[in-house]
């Protein structure tokens, strides 16, 4: 190559590095317009708050949950009062007879004291019921909100990245048409432009599949997200002692597992109440062809059969419910020790990428100066600008396997 032709190459590299600066200014510059406009969008707390109010599966569950409310106050309602009517007939001379009676039963004080305490026991643990299941669909609405940031973010970069490629692609093809460089560089950056397009078209298709879970996770309802950065999410607490004995204490997984040893126990009580007697009262009457009789009635109902076998159920399943609320805090312990210990594993990696994207934004801005010199050549850029990319995507990818491993975390203080 003349040193004329060598100056012509490099003027072409310059120019062409310029409109690539030039690009990527104005490409900032709409994204920062568009991050502007969306800050008034909605965040994720809006998300959340819009899915735990047009969920369609919550909805249902608070009805549902409602329902079986209204069927606990009934368990600890009187027995209907018992009404009844008698016709006899007779001989001409005595005529007919006509009773009527009205009867009501009703328990000893402390046995129907217990049974509201059952009814208020059950109500309690129906509303833990729905938490958990509150608590499951509120974080696959966060798992999915933090995937869609890392789509976003990745959406701004790849429109950055296939723009730079198209520019160098197009310098190439000018370039090998005047014999300034053979078909292998031309090729290369021809294979780079593809290969950002079909990274972008994959990215919108995963952001697509996304939203439509998210709209299905919001009943139906058309909502937007689109944050693009994890800035002001949460981040891993220090002490997890500290924070487990918090979230142990929120947890509604383990609430509902002390509140099922509470109803157990509450039922075991009625069951020994119900050994002793019940009783009814009402009151009677007789009419007859010259007189009418009229009276109270006293009776008493004494159990004797299978008192003993439903005490022992009783008993089994308040021994039972304990040992499953012991298993449900050891195992609760030991699953999110380990969450912790991954989250923070991943907090390390995620610390570790930022600091070698740092080098990475060095080195490239070097790389971009001996590129504008003439130094090195497109097919030297296009690595280097790889190197760089796979940087970029495994900071990303981190912080989207951090938060994802966070948001499972602190779902138990949702």
């Amino acid at each position: 190559m003349t040193l004329q032709k060598r100056h012509d190459v490099l003027a072409k590299l310059k120019i062409a590095y310029m409109n690539i600066n030039k690009l990527q200014t104005i490409v900032l510059a709409f994204c920062m317009a568009f991050l502007t406009e969306s800050a008034f969008g909605q965040d994720l707390a809006d998300v959340l708050k819009s899915v735990e109010e047009n969920n369609t599966e919550l909805i249902a569950l608070r009805k549902q949950s409602e329902s079986e409310k209204y069927s606990f106050q009934a368990e600890r309602a009187l027995e209907s009062p018992e009404i009844g009517f008698g016709y006899l007939w007779g001989p001409k001379d005595v005529g007919t007879r006509k009773d009527i009676s009205i009867s009501q039963s009703f328990d000893i004080a402390a046995l129907s004291g217990t049974r509201k305490k059952i009814s208020e026991s059950k109500t309690r643990l129906e509303d833990l019921s729905y938490s958990l299941n509150r608590q499951r669909v509120l974080l696959e609405t966060e798992q999915i909100c933090i995937r869609l940031i890392w789509c976003n973010a990745m959406a701004s970069e790849l429109s950055s990245r296939l723009d730079r490629s198209s520019e160098l692609e197009k310098l190439s093809r000018e370039m090998f048409e005047k014999g300034e460089i053979d078909a292998v560089e031309m090729n290369n950056a021809r294979i780079a432009y593809i290969a950002q397009k079909n990274a972008l078209s994959r990215n919108e298709i995963e952001r697509q599949s996304l939203m439509t879970d998210l709209q299905r996770l919001n009943g139906g309802e058309a909502i937007s997200f689109d944050q693009k950065s994890f800035e002001g999410l949460p981040v891993l607490p220090k002490d997890f002692e500290a924070w487990y004995a918090e979230a142990a204490r929120k947890s509604p997984e383990l609430k509902f597992a002390r509140q099922n040893v509470e109803v157990n126990a509450a039922v075991a009580q009625s069951v020994r109440m119900s050994n002793w007697p019940s009783f009814t009262a009402g009151y009677m009457a007789e009419l007859v062809k010259d007189s009418n009789f009229h009276g109270v009635t006293f009776g008493i109902s004494i159990p004797l059969w299978s008192v003993r076998s439903k005490s022992m159920q009783a008993r089994s399943s308040v021994n039972a419910a304990k040992l499953e609320e012991r298993d449900v805090n050891c195992q609760a312990y030991l699953r999110l020790k380990g969450l912790y210990d991954k989250t923070h594993s991943l907090e390390v990696i995620s610390s570790e990428l930022d600091e070698s994207l740092a080098m990475a934004k060095e080195s490239i801005a070097l790389i971009n100066t001996k590129f504008k010199d003439g130094e090195i050549s497109i097919l030297d850029e296009i690595m280097d600008w790889r190197l760089y990319y796979s940087v970029v995507d495994e900071s990303l990818q981190a912080d989207r396997d951090y938060h994802l491993a966070l948001a499972e975390l602190n779902s138990w203080n949702l």
